[in-house]
């Protein structure tokens, strides 16, 4: 009895004759794997025919279980090559040249950074009804503000102003805009 299968490698590119013991070549045609010449031609098989999107899923998601199941050693070596490399010049000169500074202080990003705050603080102190909070700041403000409006005589201020001066020169207009 043959101990020895002999066989063609699996690979269109090599398709080279080998030998393979009989056990491994039987184990392989019972789980309906293929069988290649070595771990070369196995590798490329395996790589080949896939697309840019499954080989970079691929390598994310065998990256994520790498650093799932060694955390504390892919932590340590990213805070050596940080001692071993951060210059806190250089990288105060890149935070100033990629204009991130200049964003902070446009209109448009405090804008939503007030509101961002103002509903951040809402769901830390009222929780679920942060919306409700949100309101009532708002009406307060409105109150607030017509009340200061009232109290200052600033409500109507054109309007009182243009009757007060009608009323003061009642001639004037009659002879320049003829009688009412």
């Amino acid at each position: 009895m043959a101990t020895v299968a002999v066989t063609v490698c699996e690979n269109p590119d090599c398709r080279k004759v080998f030998e393979i013991p009989i056990g491994h070549y039987n184990r392989a045609r019972k789980m309906q794997r293929r069988v290649f010449c070595g771990t070369k031609c196995a590798g490329i098989m395996r790589r080949k025919h896939r697309t840019e999107e499954e080989k970079r899923e691929m390598s994310r998601v065998r990256c994520r279980r790498y650093k799932a199941k060694n955390t504390a050693v892919v932590r340590e070596r990213n805070r050596k090559y940080m001692r071993k490399n951060y210059d806190p010049v250089k990288a105060r000169e890149s935070r100033k040249r990629n204009g991130h500074a200049a964003y902070l202080q446009t209109p448009e990003y405090r804008k939503y950074k007030k509101a961002y705050d103002r509903q951040r603080r809402c769901k830390i102190h009222y929780g679920e009804f942060w919306e409700a909070a949100s309101v009532l700041f708002d009406l307060e403000s409105e109150i607030d503000s017509r009340q200061a409006k009232a109290e200052n005589n600033i409500i109507n201020k054109s309007q009182r102003r243009k009757r007060t001066w009608q009323t003061l020169q009642p001639k004037t207009l009659k002879t320049h805009f003829g009688s009412p």
